[in-house]
């Protein structure tokens, strides 16, 4: 079975973010997933882990202020930014692909890992939607360990291979937060 066909079998939907969303090269074989936080809630904070509303915000975080749908008034620059997953992992536990595998999806930015450089050619980024203040939900660890134990057998790799978005960009970057239990997605994977 293909990666693709593993995750959807685990329960992984397909919901492809539009391709304005996400690189069209192609990614080179997988090295790495990074595990990253996801967040609206400095500018949605009445509902900020509604799911339509940030799946709206990568449409909209990828498209100019003058295309902008719903947040048109984003506290970014008014210029195109770049970013997007592969995977989004809700509150609830489910997941989605969002950016076809076979595509680099932009969530590393400037990043090194063990001497590799520029991540989003080689690397699977998987988002978790949460906070800085809010503790991930149990049920989302345990998403997260079975997408990552399905990837790590597909691709041969071990939890080296698993960093956080703050190790592979240190200084610029520190999701997913303190608020992310580290000592329980290894307990959820049945390690320490």
């Amino acid at each position: 079975m293909t990666l693709l066909e593993k995750l959807i079998a685990a329960g992984v939907t397909e919901n492809y973010l539009p391709p304005h969303c996400y690189s069209q090269r192609d990614i080179e074989p997988f090295k790495l997933a990074v595990i990253h936080g996801m967040s609206i809630k400095n500018i949605y904070p009445d509902d900020p882990y509604d799911p339509d509303l940030i799946r709206q915000f990568w449409i909209d975080f990828n498209r100019p202020l003058s295309e902008r749908e719903v947040f048109t008034s984003l506290d970014i620059p008014p210029e195109r930014r770049y970013g997007s997953a592969h995977i989004m992992i809700q509150r609830d536990g489910s997941a989605e692909l969002n950016v076809p595998l076979d595509k680099q999806a932009w969530h590393a930015g400037k990043s090194e890992w063990h001497g590799m450089e520029n991540l989003n050619q080689c690397s699977l980024g998987i988002e978790c939607v949460g906070s800085s203040d809010d503790p991930y939900e149990y049920r989302q660890y345990v998403a997260l360990a079975k997408i990552t134990e399905i990837f790590m057998g597909h691709e041969g790799l071990d939890l080296s291979h698993i960093p956080g978005h703050f190790q592979v960009s240190p200084g610029r970057k520190i999701d997913p937060w303190d608020t992310f239990d580290w000592k329980l997605f290894y307990s959820t994977m049945g390690i320490g």
